[in-house]
């Protein structure tokens, strides 16, 4: 008879726990949550709040709550901000959204809770006397740096025209350097250092015979047309030769006729 009763009353502590939920959910009507939805978008994170049914019949599905919806923001173990919205009968809604703003790159928990009365499809009110609260997580991204566009050659660049104006200047004093020493180098007018085509045979010029050097000091001319030097000699030469041959050999056919 112990034992039975041992029995009996273990089984009653342990039925009466479901029991009483049960019989809340008959006798006490519906019970509520509440949805969270976030989204991060540069600086700044906007959750939105709302209570919903959680348990019971269709009839109870909520139309307006009234209270407070408090929103906690979290950084690691760090609250960061909070915003709080009251609404009212007139509001006519079961959800509000707020928005934090000015956030630092990083991981951050939105928590969001309500505590009120809520209105029913049926009309019914029902007290939401311990806070209903879920919770969400999101991430603030660094912003990124705008590639920057590669730049033309000689588009802006001191240096690049520094540089250029130089290679310039220096190509142009190379250049006048070097007309400058032609320019010296040239003989003066009248004398060419040219020979004269119209002297005699000898081959001297109309001035001292020699070929004037066009260049300056030990350097060589720097281009330019090159001296006449061809001669009549060596046709004289040959000419006369043969002319000579010609006269010994008549004279000595002469001889052996005679």
């Amino acid at each position: 008879m112990k034992k039975l009763f041992l029995f009996l009353f273990a089984l009653t502590v342990a039925v009466l726990p479901f029991g009483n939920a049960a019989f809340a959910r008959v006798h006490f009507g519906p019970t509520f949550k509440v949805s969270l939805s976030v989204n991060a978008e540069g600086d700044s994170i906007t959750a939105t709040s709302q209570v919903k049914l959680d348990r019971g019949h269709e009839k109870y599905h909520p139309t307006v709550a009234v209270g407070f919806f408090d929103f906690y923001l979290y950084k690691g173990d760090k609250r960061v901000a909070k915003e709080t919205k009251r609404t009212t009968w007139d509001d006519k809604t079961t959800k509000v959204t707020v928005k934090f703003d000015g956030l630092a790159p990083g991981s951050y928990k939105v928590v969001a809770t309500f505590k009120g009365e809520v209105k029913s499809w049926n009309g019914e009110k029902h007290q939401v006397k311990d806070y209903i609260k879920t919770d969400k997580r999101c991430k603030i991204e660094a912003p990124q740096e705008e590639p920057q566009e590669p730049q033309e050659p000689g588009d802006g660049d001191g240096d690049d025209n520094n540089e250029d104006g130089g290679n310039n200047g220096n190509n142009n004093g190379g250049n006048d350097g070097q007309n400058g020493d032609n320019n010296n180098g040239k003989q003066p007018e009248g004398n060419d250092g040219k020979g004269d085509d119209n002297g005699d045979n000898n081959g001297e010029d109309g001035n001292s015979g020699t070929i004037q050097n066009p260049g300056s000091g030990n350097q060589q001319p720097a281009g330019g047309e090159l001296p006449k030097t061809a001669t009549s000699f060596p046709l004289n030469a040959m000419l006369g030769g043969l002319l000579t041959l010609a006269g010994a050999g008549i004279l000595f056919a002469r001889k052996l006729v005679a």
